[in-house]
């Protein structure tokens, strides 16, 4: 890394928050971050990255703050959608968690609903969305990233495409309820299946949870899902993952590690599993289905402090 000259350090050493946000904010819309010079990769916030991680902590303290300014300063229908990727990818790279309920308010409520308006150009729009649910999806299992990625996965108005990066933070944070979250994918999988790429989301789903934590649980998905998870496997029997029915049983084989295939029987209801186990099946644990008591506490999250933060459809 050959970032670092006199020019660069001295604008990092002498700057201040209101420096810092107005250059980020101009060099994100303009591209033109002088004074600083960047080479030409690794990428810009990588690079800020680096930089900023040189500096003293009262100076990085300062930085951060003054990305979160640059956010609350960018102006959707002003300033152009590539400079609010930057700033989010910058947030992610100095873990700015503050930032998380701020870029879901902005997906949720400015740029999801123009793209089911069509207005814009909705691939620059459909970018941004996926950019910012990547960076808040990132944060798992940072409690506002949790959040935030139950509401957007709970919310109908967001585009189907989205839902398995969702998920898979959503898994990645609390592995153990794959069985409450995963229906809702199950389903639009089974409305139109040519908006996902299902091999790579079942191979992503088993890796994320663990096989043996998905053959421990999966006794608490819904009875019909059963045989139609089964299917989307045998469907596509190039994955490493297979899931095999025989008659009420079910056996998870993958090949994660070398040739050699691992199975896993699937637990299911019957005297190895608990009271406790069963009634927590029935128990409405996950009731976030982007209602306003979700959006609510988004808002909340908001509000704590200044604002300082594929397994993927095709």
């Amino acid at each position: 890394m050959t970032f670092s000259n006199e020019t660069n350090n001295q604008f990092f050493e002498a700057g201040d928050e209101s420096t810092f946000a107005e250059w980020l904010l101009a060099g994100a819309v303009s591209g033109d971050y002088a004074p600083v010079e960047f080479l030409t990769e690794p990428s810009i916030p990588s690079q800020i990255q680096h930089a900023v991680a040189e500096q003293p902590v009262l100076v990085q303290l300062a930085f951060k703050r003054a990305v979160a300014t640059a956010v609350s300063d960018w102006m959707y229908g002003f300033h152009p959608l590539a400079a609010l990727r930057l700033l989010a990818l910058v947030a992610a790279y100095l873990r700015i968690t503050d930032l998380v309920p701020h870029f879901a308010y902005i997906a949720r409520s400015r740029l999801i609903p123009d793209i089911r308006r069509k207005r814009q150009d909705i691939s620059d729009l459909s970018e941004t969305v996926g950019v910012l649910l990547a960076v808040i999806t990132g944060f798992a299992p940072n409690p506002k990233a949790i959040v935030a990625a139950e509401a957007l996965y709970y919310d109908d108005l967001v585009p189907s495409r989205y839902l398995a990066i969702l998920l898979n933070a959503l898994c990645r944070a609390k592995p153990e309820e794959y069985p409450h979250y995963l229906p809702r994918l199950l389903r639009k999988i089974e409305e139109n299946r040519t908006v996902f790429h299902v091999p790579m989301i079942l191979d992503r789903l088993v890796q994320t949870i663990t096989p043996s934590v998905f053959a421990d649980h999966f006794y608490k998905l819904e009875l019909d899902l059963k045989p139609l998870l089964a299917k989307l496997f045998d469907e596509h029997p190039n994955t490493r993952v297979r899931l095999i029915a025989n008659q009420d049983t079910y056996s998870l084989i993958t090949t994660f590690t070398g040739n050699m295939p691992s199975v896993w029987e699937c637990k299911l209801p019957g005297k190895n599993i608990t009271q406790a186990e069963m009634s927590a099946v029935y128990d409405p644990l996950f009731e976030s289905t982007g209602t306003d008591d979700v959006l609510n506490e988004l808002k909340a999250l908001m509000s704590m402090g200044t604002l300082q933060p594929l397994m993927g459809a095709p």
